[in-house]
């Protein structure tokens, strides 16, 4: 028997275990859970821009997908949403053009959801704090590493993505922000259980995903470079220039028995092959950014640190060389 009635005092009830449970009350004044980034975002930036409606201009980092919904929402409401590259991060003149008293805020992630790929927005949080902007930041991955702040900063929302459908706003209890959806939404019977799993991991020693990129496995290539340590080591990314990462993430899945759940789900191994993606290039451009050409984004694979040993290494060898030998396959007989 279905009920169909929503429990409004849920999402309170939900907040406050969240502030108890991670012993945020003292650190944030408010804590909102969400079923998702993007419904997180689009909430919360709606509320944010109805307490400041003399405020129509925005700052957005134009190379993380996860913003574009909200920034499209804002455009058609009359904003007017500029948006900047990673090559801004450190750009004191652009900065100091565009920060002026009609901006309402800047939105910006601290990681790809990719690669582990971290982002330096240190002289921005200075200058906005300054000049009292709100800056939004978000966190794939990188929460789980690093410990939060010793007490909240007045204006810094920071939207933690515990899960797919799970995420944390934390923000500072001034902030009387009027949310429209948050009453109304409902959450899985896991809920809890995702909140209370949830502990940051502190510092993670990059040796393991280091020696294993370095070394080359079945001939790939590392994505990062051994200079470029802006990255979260949770994951090794390689790629073959030749190869299709879904192939490689398939047949390795068969090898070693493990289930590979739907696109964006929690797992072992990925890819951001558009094989697995189902998705044309336009989709995965913001790769680019990132310092992905074609190739690389054809053929990179990530690979979850636990499956990381010498019986992996040989695994690896054994199925690239089996989609290698059916390329060499004259076209009639693959």
């Amino acid at each position: 028997m279905q009920i169909h009635f929503r429990a409004p005092h849920q999402w309170f009830d939900l907040s406050e275990f969240a502030a108890q449970e991670l012993r945020l009350k003292e650190k944030f004044g408010a804590v909102r859970p969400y079923g998702g980034l993007a419904l997180a975002l689009t909430d919360t930036l709606l509320g944010l821009t109805r307490q400041f409606p003399h405020k129509k201009k925005v700052l957005c980092f134009q190379s993380i997908p996860i913003f574009q919904s909200a920034m499209m929402m804002l455009s058609r409401d009359g904003y007017n949403v500029n948006t900047f590259g990673l090559s801004h991060a450190k750009d004191a003149e652009f900065w100091k053009s565009h920060l002026d008293p009609q901006t309402l805020f800047v939105a910006v992630s601290e990681d790809d959801p990719f690669l582990g790929k971290l982002f330096n927005w240190s002289e921005l949080e200075r200058l906005t704090a300054e000049k009292k902007i709100y800056l939004i930041k978000v966190s794939h991955h990188h929460h789980r590493y690093s410990p939060l702040p010793d007490k909240y900063e007045r204006t810094i929302l920071r939207f933690n993505a515990i899960s797919p459908t799970l995420t944390l706003v934390l923000l500072s209890e001034r902030l009387k922000l009027v949310s429209t959806l948050g009453e109304d939404q409902i959450f899985p019977e896991d809920t809890k259980n995702l909140i209370r799993k949830y502990k940051p991991r502190g510092f993670i020693s990059p040796k393991l995903i280091e020696d294993f990129e370095s070394k080359k496995p079945a001939g790939s290539l590392a994505v990062f470079s051994k200079e470029d340590d802006q990255r979260i080591f949770d994951r090794a990314v390689i790629y073959w220039p030749n190869l299709d990462g879904w192939a490689v993430v398939q047949r390795l899945a068969q090898r070693l028995q493990i289930a590979l759940p739907e696109a964006g789900g929690p797992t072992l191994l990925e890819t951001t092959s558009l094989n697995r993606w189902k998705t044309h290039g336009r989709a995965m451009e913001w790769l680019s950014a990132m310092g992905l050409n074609e190739a690389m984004i054809r053929g990179t694979v990530i690979i979850d640190p636990d499956l990381i040993n010498s019986q992996f290494v040989s695994h690896l060898q054994s199925v690239t060389q089996e989609i290698k030998d059916i390329q060499q396959l004259p076209e009639e007989i693959k």
